[in-house]
């Protein structure tokens, strides 16, 4: 039978242009290698590996291939938090909890500190992102962008965010300084050529100006825990943004933002949780976790009119494709 004797499993390949993304097999192969029990999941950011992990039953190469089943893809979580105090008694355990049910999470920082232990976070299967959120503005000095450049260089670390501004009434900071900010950390991630993270709040036009300016230069970018309606939401398409919805999508008071996520193309949807905010209605009073990312992707998938699988086929691939993450592969 030659090299190697048989091979049974399921597979599933994706490609963008001249790259594939994914590849994911799952079953029995016999042949020449010794046994290994896992299952695969490589990921990769432009020329360099991040993560591989493998789970199966294989022996070595094979020479017959039988394909019965595809792996349903899981979601995953955009846009968490786990590194703030709220998890610090639980942290390694919420982890876990996220990747029984996810295919990866990212970790977003809001400062520096916060910037510096969400990298101090990523292994397998968790990313991170760094910024300076715009409460904050006063943070981002010239050395704070040379940190953030050596941040935004280590492995596994995939956006520049979470970034933008925030006219709520809460907020205290001047706008001219946070947009100066905002100014400095876009240059950053045109320089570095990372995707953003953009918070907004109240402050549609005047990001949209920004945009407007940026989105040429930048590879990309999400809209995260969307609140606008469905005219900005395809301004943010427009400008070849995703448009990321949180938990507050299932509130029942929410119909305008449920209006909105409907408009979105299906391939410019993202899926996260913000936690430990914005708790799903299905547990909401509780502390938000990335676990929780499966009630939103379950409500959006049937807002599209959808199964959950094929929602998450998509949308997890949108994430991968922006963050330049391979999608699970053996």
């Amino acid at each position: 039978m030659g090299q190697s004797l048989l091979s049974l499993g399921y597979g599933l390949r994706t490609e963008t242009r001249d790259r594939p993304v994914s590849v994911r097999y799952r079953g029995l192969r016999l042949g020449q290698s010794l046994l290994s029990l896992g299952y695969g999941l490589r990921t990769e950011t432009r020329d360099r590996p991040v993560s591989v992990r493998y789970r199966g039953l294989r022996l070595g190469q094979s020479l017959l291939s039988s394909v019965f089943l595809v792996m349903p893809m899981r979601p995953v979580d955009t846009h968490c938090h786990v590194q703030l105090e709220k998890f610090d008694e639980d942290r390694e355990a919420v982890i876990a909890r996220a990747l029984e049910s996810l295919e990866w999470i990212v970790v977003i920082g809001d400062d520096l500190e916060s910037s510096e232990a969400a990298v101090n976070l990523v292994r397998e299967r968790v990313f991170a992102s760094v910024g300076v959120h715009p409460y904050r503005p006063e943070l981002v000095t010239e050395d704070a962008i040379a940190r953030m450049r050596a941040m935004a260089t280590r492995n596994g670390v995939v956006a520049i965010g979470e970034i933008g501004l925030d006219y709520y009434k809460y907020n205290t900071a001047p706008r001219e300084a946070q947009h100066a900010a905002f100014r400095a950390q876009l240059d950053l991630a045109v320089e570095l050529n990372l995707p953003v993270v953009i918070h907004n709040r109240d402050a549609e036009e005047d990001i949209a100006a920004f945009l407007d300016e940026y989105a040429p230069r930048l590879p990309g970018g999400i809209m995260h825990c969307f609140s606008g309606d469905a005219d900005y939401a395809a301004r943010c398409v427009a400008w070849g943004f995703h448009v990321s919805f949180a938990g507050n999508v299932t509130f029942p008071k929410a119909a305008p933002l449920r209006e909105a996520a409907a408009a979105v193309p299906l391939e410019r949807l993202l899926v996260e949780t913000d936690s430990p905010y914005l708790a799903p209605q299905a547990v909401r009073g509780k502390r938000c976790e990335p676990a929780y990312a499966r009630y939103t992707a379950e409500a959006l998938a049937a807002l599209k009119g959808i199964s959950f699988d094929d929602f998450c086929e998509r949308t997890t691939r949108n994430a991968c494709e922006l963050f330049r993450i391979a999608l699970p592969q053996s």
